[in-house]
């Protein structure tokens, strides 16, 4: 758990039925996004442009910088973890200066992680702030670009898979109520064969 303002994470073990805390890691910066998976966490900030690792029992595991960090491309924010996989966006950008915008997807091997992808959206050259989620699940990913959509910015997410080591975009969704300015795609995950996207009126949770 991320406590805003302080350089904290808590985590908490559940023992006979009821949680408790279990202790504290010290991290960077305020963590405004994290995600665990296994013996790894990845946490970041929204004002940092590194997104640090650590392991389960608190230690230290590195971080990932991301490249030509300008003027609202916030690496790191948010974060996304699932076995040998982070993916890792630009957080929720309202600037051109956020162009191009990507997802870097990033793959372990003997605990080291090496930059493996870069992903744009397939279908714009616009901003949209591609990349204010992001969420993995086994092979596939989804992206949130609730900025997409220039006439009425009423959002979108993308599901891209895994093929062989390349990232192949699988499908385009969006509200199927066409509401202008709802901006789907500010919160998206994947379960089973199941996405679920939110808009930022937090008025919906879109299931596909």
């Amino acid at each position: 758990v991320g406590a805003t303002g302080t350089k904290e994470l808590h985590f908490f073990q559940r023992n006979l039925g009821a949680w408790q805390l279990g202790g504290t890691i010290g991290v960077p910066n305020s963590p405004s996004f994290l995600d665990m998976d296994g013996d790894w966490i990845v946490t970041a900030s929204e004002n940092d442009s590194t997104a640090s690792l650590f392991r389960s029992n608190g230690a230290a595991a590195g971080s990932l910088q991301g490249p030509d960090v300008l003027d609202c491309q916030r690496f790191g924010s948010p974060v996304a973890i699932s076995g040998d996989l982070i993916a890792l966006g630009k957080g929720f950008c309202q600037s051109e200066a956020a162009l191009p915008e990507e997802v870097f997807v990033f793959r372990g091997q003997d605990s080291h992680w090496l930059e493996e992808a870069r992903i744009q959206a397939p279908d714009t050259i616009e901003a949209t702030s591609f990349g204010a989620a992001v969420h993995l699940e086994g092979d596939r990913l989804i992206v949130g670009a609730p900025r997409r959509y220039l006439s009425d910015r009423s959002g979108a997410a993308y599901v891209f898979r895994n093929e062989a080591g390349e990232w192949m975009h699988e499908a385009t969704l969006t509200a199927w109520d066409g509401q202008a300015y709802s901006f789907i795609g500010r919160s998206a995950i994947l379960h089973d064969d199941f996405a679920f996207v939110g808009d930022t009126r937090g008025s919906a949770v879109y299931v596909f």
